[in-house]
């Protein structure tokens, strides 16, 4: 594994701290520091014990970033696909394409039985993974009931 040492004076002791944070990718480092500021333990120097606050006491939000280079820290935003149907002022979320379309089939089918007929308009949005709309869909199903209308 590549070795990579970060250099910090420890704040309550005045001592040099040196972490290695050997292959971690930048994500990583700045998971651990939040692990390890939780972590009751003594500081490296040895000369007090604290049962956390190791991020504040070593700056590791600050001499973790200047560890790596710019291009290190950009994290990939994977899309993770959702979709939220609204029928009416009623909002669903599914996270499968399938899952959209067996709810429109019962709910047309939940109609049915009810012998209810109404129009109805369905907007289904494809969002990311932070809520962003990607794309967008609304239709008008004029009458549930009639012959001919599939819905799936």
């Amino acid at each position: 594994m590549a070795e990579r040492l970060i250099t910090t004076t420890c704040e309550k002791c005045g001592n040099l701290v040196t972490i290695d944070l050997e292959g971690a990718t930048f994500d990583e480092a700045m998971k651990w520091t939040k692990d390890i500021d939780k972590t009751p333990m003594s500081c490296p120097s040895g000369f007090h014990v604290e049962v956390g606050g190791w991020r504040k006491w070593w700056n590791l939000d600050k001499v973790i970033p200047n560890a790596f280079a710019p291009h290190e820290k950009k994290t990939v935003n994977l899309i993770v696909s959702r979709f939220r149907i609204t029928v009416g002022k009623n909002t669903f979320h599914f996270f499968e394409p399938e899952g959209v379309s067996q709810f429109l089939t019962g709910y047309a089918d939940g109609l049915k039985q009810q012998r209810r007929s109404l129009n109805v308009v369905v907007k289904m949005e494809k969002l990311n993974s932070s809520g962003k709309i990607l794309h967008s869909i609304e239709e008008t199903i004029v009458d549930l009931l009639a012959p001919g209308i599939v819905i799936g």
